[in-house]
């Protein structure tokens, strides 16, 4: 009975053994691959892996293939432009979509808007640790937040008016203000587009078509003015030229005078209209044909151009 039993434990022994080299085989095979895979990771280009749990949590490993301890858990965390937007009708959750915000006066505006910006390279780790996913703990409330927060320092007609850039301006930097605190640096702020209630609407409408009115009715004054002023200065010349005209025609005749020795101012007048009509009928551009002398006794003159056949 014993030689029979020591031989079925050496059989069974035998039998088991090339399981037992098998798992041993995989083991030093399969083992130290899976360790290698656990180790080796590779981080995208934009992005950083933080360890999350196990050894040195928050430690960074920056991007490209990446040695680390098997043990650690870790996460990629995207630290270049990236960009939120709220934008659109979502009134199932308002953690998404566009905003609704109340004024100064207390009137529901929906404004669309856009953030850009990056995470600090050199804080990736710390924001991670201290504030989980902080797309959602941070980013998301952060925009929610400040604008409810700005507008209500606006009326409603300056939000969507004059003062628009001031609003914007307003959200841009106290946004910017609070992801510094988080080391998140904004880039860009684009404020797209503010709805209000459509009486609201209608009242800026109102106020545009008054103001073009306005700027019409100054343009038509400056015309009209500028119309009168050149009127006036057409005038004016037309007067001095009259009396230049006049003037002239005094100094001629008083010349003629002096001249001719005349001291009747009537002859000195005739001759002068001789002079004119004389001067007339050698201007080829002159139409004149005769000229009325009222004087009795003086002899018509009469065209002597050569064109003239008449006797």
């Amino acid at each position: 009975m014993t030689a029979m039993k020591k031989d079925g434990e050496l059989s069974l022994m035998s039998g088991a053994r090339p399981l037992i080299i098998v798992v041993l085989i995989i083991a030093i095979v399969i083992v130290p691959v899976a360790l290698l895979a656990m180790s080796l990771i590779n981080v995208p280009a934009g992005h950083k892996a933080v360890v999350v749990n196990g050894f040195d949590v928050g430690k960074v490993y920056d991007e490209g293939w990446q040695w680390k301890n098997p043990l650690q858990g870790v996460e990629l965390l995207r630290y270049n432009t990236q960009s939120e937007k709220f934008i659109g009708e979502t009134y199932a959750d308002d953690n998404v979509g566009n905003l609704v915000v109340n004024s100064k006066d207390n009137v529901a505006i929906t404004i669309d808007f856009q953030v850009v910006y990056h995470l600090d390279p050199t804080k990736v780790g710390q924001i991670r640790v201290e504030n989980g996913n902080f797309r959602e703990t941070v980013v998301v409330p952060i925009c929610r937040s400040v604008p409810r927060d700005v507008c209500a320092n606006f009326e409603a007609l300056d939000i969507r008016g004059d003062n628009r850039s001031a609003v914007a301006l307003a959200i841009q930097s106290n946004i910017s203000t609070k992801f510094l605190q988080k080391h998140i640096v904004m880039e860009e702020f684009a404020l797209q587009e503010i709805s209000l209630p459509q009486q609201y609407e209608d009242a800026i409408t109102a106020k545009k078509v008054a103001e073009q009115n306005v700027i019409t009715q100054g343009y038509n004054l400056q015309a009209q003015s500028f119309v009168a002023t050149q009127t006036i200065v057409n005038a004016s010349a037309a007067a001095n030229v009259t009396i230049i005209d006049a003037t002239a025609k005094a100094e001629a005749i008083q010349i003629i005078m002096h001249q001719f020795n005349i001291t009747n101012e009537t002859e000195a007048s005739q001759i002068y209209l001789r002079w004119l009509y004389i001067r007339a009928l050698t201007d080829p551009n002159s139409n004149i044909q005769f000229v009325i002398l009222p004087e009795s006794g003086i002899t018509p003159l009469i065209n002597l151009n050569a064109n003239n056949t008449s006797p």
